[in-house]
């Protein structure tokens, strides 16, 4: 059984006192779609709010609901996915609201360990914008150590696109800004 489908079976990923991590049911769409706009610079748009609901789980990963016990209320999403054969990438967004917060400190070693139970055989990553300084910090105290640097998104889809169309204008925002540090837990 893959990585995805053994996450898609359980109901409850993993919980603390506070926290617990579990699949998403579709009543959490609309809080879904809330933490996208929190954390994504894209504009709203109900047909891209549609293609990515829809396409929350595949065969290469699997976004958590972050749900805080006392209250029941919808926090956060926390994704897994399979980097390469070797690797479980995290991520983790968080609405607003709760954002430094100290959730991601109490959350993410929390989804380590048991990750690490679930599949000892995997590294576990984390990618992180260069210039996300909370999450940098987060990451490096909770024992990430940076292992490489990826270009980002951005910079990837316009090195792509200069390659399928020779005569590309420049793009407005000069390639190589920013860039994703890479992070393995140990």
């Amino acid at each position: 059984m893959s990585m995805i489908e053994t996450l898609k079976k359980k109901v409850i990923i993993a919980e603390n006192n506070n926290y617990l991590v579990r699949n998403l049911s579709e009543s959490d769409r609309e809080d879904y779609i809330v933490v996208f706009h929190d954390c994504s610079t894209l504009p709203e748009n109900e047909l891209m709010e549609d293609m990515i609901w829809n396409n929350l789980i595949d065969e290469t990963h699997v976004t958590l609901a972050l749900e805080r016990k006392v209250d029941s209320s919808f926090v956060g999403t926390f994704l897994v996915k399979n980097a390469d054969p070797d690797s479980i990438e995290i991520g983790m967004d968080l609405k607003k609201e709760f954002q430094q917060q100290g959730i991601a400190t109490e959350i993410v070693p929390l989804m380590v360990e048991t990750l690490k139970t679930l599949f000892p055989e995997k590294k576990i990553i984390a990618r992180v914008y260069s210039e996300n300084d909370v999450s940098q910090n987060v990451v490096r105290k909770l024992g990430g150590m940076k292992i490489r640097e990826d270009l980002s998104e951005y910079d990837l889809i316009i090195t792509k696109m200069k390659e399928k169309w020779k005569e590309l204008p420049e793009p407005e925002v000069p390639l190589g800004l920013n860039h994703i540090d890479v992070y393995e837990f140990w």
